[in-house]
């Protein structure tokens, strides 16, 4: 199986898979390759991911609630539904009010 960490053939409760308690951001790994790896995260309220650049190109789809998630220099506010390419080697970070949940890719280059 290439997805890893969650049932097969059966309707997911993504609220249900993964919560973050107080103080926490979680993260479930579905795919991990060299090229790509797809991730489940949830950020609770009041949290923060710091500026950090990735390796590759990052795409954040946001399930639920809100972020504000900052490239380079520009914030944007994203909730359910919306989502944002943060460029390979752009600095980024994410912060949230009242908490968040979203699917991350990550595409890299192959080796």
């Amino acid at each position: 199986m290439l997805i890893k960490n969650v049932p097969h053939n059966q309707v997911l409760d993504m609220a249900k898979v993964l919560t973050a308690g107080k103080g926490q951001v979680s993260n479930l790994t579905l795919v991990a390759r060299p090229d790509l790896t797809l991730c489940f995260m949830t950020v609770a309220a009041g949290e923060k991911i710091s500026a950090h650049s990735a390796p590759g190109d990052a795409l954040a789809h946001i399930l639920s609630g809100e972020a504000e998630i900052t490239v380079g220099e520009t914030v944007h506010r994203l909730k359910a539904g919306q989502a944002i390419v943060m460029p390979q080697g752009v600095p980024h970070s994410l912060s949230t009010q009242g908490g968040f949940s979203m699917i991350l890719t990550l595409v890299k280059e192959p080796a």
